[in-house]
C-alpha cells in the first residue's frame, strides 16, 4: 500500500496506527519501475530481437485488458477496435490486426494494417507524453513505411490529437470515431 494512503487512512481511523508495528519495509514510490527496468534491461541484452518480439506478442495477447472478441476471433482491447474491424470487413477490406512492422532498427504493432494503410485507434489520454509518444511512432512510420497513416480518436480527443500531432507529422489523417463510416474512402 502506498505510504501516503496509509497515513490518510490513519487520519480517518486513528486506531489503524497500531498497524505500524507490522510494517516490514518501506520502498521508494518508484521501486516497481526500478525493479522492472532492471529486469527489462537484462532481457534486452540477453535476447535476440526475434525472441523479444515473440515474448512481447505472447505477453500482450495474454493481458487481461483484452476482453473483446473481434469479428475474426482475435482478442481486442475495446469496442472501438471491434467496430473498426467490423466496418473494414463490411466494405470487403481484409485487415491484419496488430501485425509486426519493421521500422529500421525498431518495430511496431499498429492496430490495423489494410493494404498499404496503417490505422491506429488512439485517444485514451490527455497527457502530453501520450501524444508525444504517438507523434514519435507516426514519425517512424513516415520514415520507414511507405503508405498512409490514419488515426481514429474519440470525439472529445479530436482537438487534442490535431493540436498535438499535426505539428509533428505531415501525411496523417485524423478521424473522429463517430465519423468512421468514411474511413474506407481513404484506403486505396
Amino acid at each position: 500500500m502506498p505510504e501516503n494512503i496509509f497515513y490518510e487512512c490513519i487520519k480517518i481511523l486513528p486506531e489503524l496506527s497500531s498497524y505500524k508495528l507490522f510494517i516490514i519495509d518501506i520502498y521508494p514510490t518508484n521501486w516497481g519501475r526500478i525493479k522492472g527496468g532492471k529486469i527489462r534491461g537484462k532481457m534486452k541484452s540477453n535476447l535476440t530481437k526475434k525472441l523479444r518480439i515473440k515474448g512481447f506478442r505472447i505477453a500482450n495477447l495474454k493481458t487481461v485488458k483484452r476482453k473483446i472478441i473481434g469479428p475474426n476471433g482475435e482478442k481486442m482491447y475495446n469496442e472501438a477496435e471491434r467496430r473498426l474491424a467490423e466496418l473494414l470487413l463490411k466494405h470487403d477490406l481484409e485487415y491484419k490486426y496488430e501485425p509486426l512492422i519493421n521500422l529500421g532498427d525498431k518495430y511496431a504493432f499498429p492496430d490495423f494494417l489494410v493494404k498499404n494503410t496503417i490505422i491506429e485507434r488512439c485517444g485514451y489520454s490527455d497527457w502530453p507524453c501520450y501524444w508525444n509518444r504517438t507523434a514519435e511512432k507516426i514519425e517512424l512510420y513516415e520514415k520507414h513505411f511507405k503508405g498512409k497513416f490514419i488515426i481514429v480518436v474519440p470525439p472529445n480527443r479530436f482537438d487534442i490529437a490535431v493540436r498535438r500531432l499535426s505539428s509533428h507529422v505531415k501525411n496523417i489523417i485524423i478521424l473522429k470515431e463517430n465519423t468512421i463510416n468514411i474511413l474506407p474512402k481513404f484506403i486505396s
